[in-house]
């Protein structure tokens, strides 16, 4: 899907098989409105967000698997693994994660810090505005070269599915 009709314009990623609708009940501003909860288990064990897990989750759910996404960008696997999905989700349950790996020695603190942000409860996780201020994307031209041995961790991970 793309951003504009802009010739140039930027491309966005989306998967409407799993998409929904949420609303805001009531009105903007008002301290008694919410954001509707979702209750739908869907997703791919990997990527899901504990909250995911227990039936009862926002949009925010979306940054953790961002977050999924980038750890497995930089190091080449998921940070939460198990030999069946259940193994899988209850690794997520725990939120247990390292960056114990020597691959981890040429990723920046940054980076690290931005997982860190990502991967952590609904209610302390970066919304996309705040992910997308952190100092790591924002210095984005110095973050694009990935080591060969990172590509050649990805690899090895998709084949491994």
């Amino acid at each position: 899907m793309f951003k504009t009709k802009d010739e140039d314009s930027n491309l966005k990623l989306i998967d409407f098989g799993l998409s929904m609708s949420y609303y805001k009940l009531e009105k903007e501003g008002d301290p008694k409105s919410k954001i509707v909860r979702m209750k739908t288990r869907a997703g791919t064990a990997f990527f899901m967000a504990p909250e995911v897990i227990s039936h009862d989750y926002t949009e925010s759910c979306d940054m953790w698997s961002a977050g999924v996404i980038l750890y497995i960008m930089l190091w080449g696997y998921p940070p939460f693994y198990g030999e069946n999905d259940q193994e899988i989700l209850e690794a997520v349950v725990t939120g247990q994660y390292d960056f114990d790996d020597e691959v981890w020695d040429e990723v920046s603190d940054l980076a690290k810090d931005l997982i860190k942000r990502l991967l952590v409860p609904e209610k302390e996780r970066l919304t996309p505005k705040e992910a997308l201020n952190h100092p790591w994307v924002k210095n984005k031209e110095k973050n694009c070269a990935v080591p060969n041995k990172h590509l050649d961790r990805l690899k090895d991970f998709q084949k491994s599915k």
